[in-house]
This record gives C-alpha cells, sequence and structure tokens, in this order.
C-alpha cells in the first residue's frame, strides 16, 4: 500500500535529480560549445552564422554569434572590417573626420 507521506520525498528527490542532470548538461553543453568555436577560424564562424539561422537552430546561432563578438570586442574598426570582409568605402578625410565627431567610439581599442 501506498503511503501518501513519501510523495513529498520522492517528488523533493526527483526534482534535485532533476536539476542536477540540468545543471550537468548545461556545464557540458557549454564546454562543448566552447571547444567546438575555439576549432574554427574567423571565416568558418561568419559563414556559419546565416547557415544556423536559415536552418533556425537557435542555441547554435547564439553560440556563434557570442563567438564572433567575443573575437571583435574592443578591436579597431580596421581589424572589424578585415574580419568581415568588408571595404573601406570612406574618404580618409570623411574618415578622419568620423573619428573625431565620434571619438568616444574610439576609446580603450585594443591593439591589431
Amino acid at each position: 500500500m501506498y503511503r501518501p507521506s513519501h510523495f513529498p520525498k520522492l517528488l523533493s528527490s526527483a526534482r534535485s535529480k532533476s536539476s542536477l542532470k540540468q545543471t550537468q548538461m548545461k556545464q557540458r553543453r557549454k564546454r562543448s560549445n566552447s571547444e567546438f568555436v575555439k576549432e574554427k577560424t574567423d571565416e568558418d564562424l561568419v559563414e556559419m552564422i546565416p547557415v544556423a539561422n536559415y536552418l533556425e537552430i537557435k542555441d547554435l546561432l547564439d553560440v556563434l554569434n557570442q563567438a564572433v563578438a567575443d573575437r571583435i570586442q574592443n578591436r579597431s574598426v580596421e581589424y572589424v572590417r578585415s574580419f568581415f570582409g568588408i571595404d573601406n568605402d570612406f574618404t580618409s578625410e570623411e574618415e578622419a573626420l568620423l573619428r573625431e565627431e565620434h571619438a568616444w567610439a574610439f576609446e580603450d581599442v585594443d591593439e591589431d
């Protein structure tokens, strides 16, 4: 015969195990994602983003976008242009003016 007093104990135990498994799975997934993007070149990451988006793989898209964001964080405009293969369409005068008007955007930028 079942005793009702056992149900809360069993539910509590099941929730604890479920929570632990979810935490372990998140840690494994995070480690796996980190290893996955570490092995990829900048070009690979940029090319995979539209594919993950088209296939609607949100988790992978988030990982790829974060990896790209981490790689270009605090980098110079020239580095970001090179990273994405963007040609500079500003004249040197236009670029100098933009750098002067938006000087705050060029502070604390890492060396390439």
